[in-house]
This record gives structure tokens, C-alpha cells and sequence, in this order.
């Protein structure tokens, strides 16, 4: 794990890259089941811990990879904060399709909205409704309380199809 902290005339910035052998995809929609939390803790902790700097992105860079292309095998996939020119700072010669930042595309209106870019406010959002997560789950736990149940994201399974005791399982 890596924290790039800088000062810039606007205050203080962070950057936080986690480096992984595997693959790697954020997906906002999955918070709320408890999926993709890995992300939006990091940025927690960075809030916590050094409160004095804002957040300009949270992010996995794979360093394995069977990419072929090699401009796009090490990009940084997470969440970039859109605000503040902050990502302009980040990347000072960004005029279509970013060379370091996975799915981050500069159109004439500003920035392209996608999974990847949020506002500051869903930021904020997606933090702290990750925390809730995080404390509900701890909750849970020391209640004893942790069922045995499917996972469906948009009506994906995203766990008991790959359960190698699907076969014999009750649900």
C-alpha cells in the first residue's frame, strides 16, 4: 500500500494505490451487500488518520497482469474524486482518455461520468455508508449472527455459484 502525499497552493492532497497480483474491479453498486468495501476503508482511514488532507482517489494497480497492451496493464482502476481540478493536478496533459487512470475520459464538457468518477459528495456518500457497513458487520458478528445465504447484485449471484458445496447446500 502506497499514499502519495502532497501540498499544492489549495492545501494538502493524498493519493492512495494499492498494488495487487490479481484482478481488480470496483463496483459502487455492491456496498450495500458488503462487496467492494476494500476502497472506500482505505479512504476512511486516510480521513481518520489524516484528516488535514483531502482525498484526490483511491486505488488498485495490478502488477501482474495478462494485458497485452502495456500502456494498459498498470492503470490505476478505483474511484477518482471529481473536484476542485484535482485530477487535472493528478494529470496535468489529460485531453481525451487518461494514460494512468482506468476508465477516465476528458470529453469538451470536463470529465465523463462513469463508474469510476464520482462526485465529492458520493464520495462522502460511499465512505461513510461503507463505514455503517463495516460497523453493522461487526455487529453481526459478535452476535453470533452470520446466515448462511446467496449474494444476488443486480441479480448476479455473487457467491454460492462458485461454492464447491453448492451441490449438497440447503439454499
Amino acid at each position: 500500500l502506497t499514499t502519495a502525499r502532497f501540498d499544492t497552493k489549495n492545501g494538502k492532497e493524498i493519493i492512495v494505490i494499492d498494488y495487487k497480483t490479481g484482478s481488480f474491479e470496483f463496483n459502487k453498486d455492491e456496498i450495500e451487500v458488503g462487496l467492494s468495501l476494500q476502497l472506500p476503508i482505505y479512504s476512511l482511514l486516510i480521513k481518520n488518520y489524516y484528516p488535514e488532507y483531502s482525498q484526490t482517489g483511491v486505488y488498485i494497480q495490478t502488477v501482474l497482469s495478462d494485458e497485452e497492451e502495456i500502456d494498459e496493464k498498470y492503470k490505476l482502476k478505483g474511484i477518482s474524486i471529481d473536484s476542485e481540478g484535482k485530477l487535472e493536478r493528478l494529470e496535468h496533459f489529460l485531453n481525451q482518455k487518461s494514460k494512468y487512470i482506468d476508465k477516465l475520459y476528458f470529453g469538451q464538457k470536463g470529465y465523463k461520468k462513469n463508474s469510476s468518477l464520482v462526485s465529492k459528495e458520493e464520495y462522502d456518500y460511499i465512505v461513510s455508508r461503507s463505514e455503517e457497513i463495516v460497523k453493522e458487520s461487526l455487529e453481526n458478528i459478535r452476535k453470533g449472527n452470520f446466515a448462511i445465504s446467496p449474494l444476488y447484485v443486480n441479480g448476479d449471484d455473487k457467491v454460492c455459484k462458485d461454492c464447491p458445496l453448492l451441490s449438497v447446500c440447503f439454499k
